[in-house]
């Protein structure tokens, strides 16, 4: 019972199932219990809990409102569980679903924003698809759930990667170490173009190291001087990394003035891209913490696409790479003010 105290008297409503009483006979003895507002009270309190009633339509409720003057009272019924709010409920689920894909991933807000429910609301609805594996729930919101590696777009083991293109990575390597200044604070990339920028460090004195590669950490060991900062995470075996959401809740908290990045792949069609689900939303927090951004890529990934973008050609300040691109591509560094440094001139 919800009884509502007004300056003339009490307003009493009675909320419950079909199964679990006989409304008029339950109203009997409501009728014997209760006090009564005048008439004008009454209309105006229906029309404020009309909503009320439109919300309990959700779940196969009734409500029964009473005055002195009503007889007799006024009794609704407001539908099922399974024909309104059921359905309801799936419709936005599948929504959120399809909205969550399109975008590959999306935050709490945006999701409460967009289809105008409350925080806890949308938390159930995104704990319900991850229960049925059609997303993965992450720090802040949810992305879609990670698919099998396929043949088209397989993520080599990095053991596999490291022995390819090796001098060219190194001679990269050096030229991009040009960039770095003492005192700086950058981040390493995972990846077999960024590790070798180790072995060309050993003329600074102290550098801040950010990273989530397992070999650039082994590596930083070399240099007991340096501030090494290991992300926190779960161990990616095939691409020697740590991952998930304590790598992108540590980050919040830094301000890092250098990001070395690397790619599976770039394209102008699609940007810098990666094979790994992963990693896709720590390298995308990488860039948005980073005052600058540079790409290592090597002239072999040039011209195709891995599965997933993690950032745009235009959103690095240099592209560092062995080998003059074609015309396409220094014209497109050349307008969005993207510097293009090769190793080999």
């Amino acid at each position: 019972m919800l009884v509502i105290l007004t300056k003339e008297g009490l307003l009493s409503f009675w909320i419950g199932s079909e199964s679990e009483a006989n409304p008029p006979l339950f109203w009997q003895i409501l009728n014997k219990i209760s006090h009564f507002a005048p008439e004008k009270i009454v209309e105006l309190t229906q029309k404020l809990f009309m909503s009320m009633v439109k919300f309990l339509s959700c779940f196969g409720r009734y409500v029964i409102m009473k005055s002195a003057k009503e007889n007799p009272p006024l009794f609704l019924k407001a539908g099922t569980p399974t024909q309104k709010g059921r359905y309801m409920k799936e419709q936005r689920i599948k929504q959120i679903e399809q909205y969550i894909g399109s975008r590959e991933m999306a935050t709490v807000p945006e999701l409460v924003a967009h289809f105008g429910v409350s925080v806890n609301t949308i938390r159930r609805d995104l704990d319900s698809l991850q229960a049925d594996g059609k997303i993965e729930k992450i720090y802040g919101g949810a992305r879609i759930a990670a698919q099998p590696e396929t043949s088209s777009d397989p993520l080599m083991a990095y053991h596999e990667r490291r022995g390819k293109h090796s001098a060219q990575k190194n001679a990269l390597a050096g030229k991009t170490a040009e960039y770095i200044s003492e005192e700086d604070t950058i981040f390493i990339d995972t990846g077999t173009s960024t590790v070798p920028l180790l072995q060309h460090l050993d003329r600074f004195h102290h550098i801040t190291i950010v990273t989530n590669s397992i070999y650039v950490l082994l590596a930083a060991l070399e240099y007991p001087n340096f501030t090494v900062i290991g992300l926190p995470g779960i161990i990616k075996n095939k691409t020697a990394s740590l991952v998930g959401d304590p790598c992108l809740e540590m980050l919040e908290h830094y301000h890092i003035q250098k990001a070395f990045m690397a790619c599976t792949a770039f394209s102008l069609e699609h940007g810098a891209t990666n094979s790994s689900l992963e990693e896709l939303t720590i390298k995308q927090k990488v860039m948005e913490k980073s005052r600058k951004r540079y790409l290592l890529v090597d002239s072999s990934k040039f011209d195709h696409a891995a599965l997933l973008t993690f950032a745009k050609g235009s959103d690095f300040d240099a592209v560092f790479t062995d080998q003059e691109p074609s015309a396409k591509y220094v014209e497109y560094f050349r307008e969005h003010g993207v510097e293009l440094v090769l190793s080999e001139k």
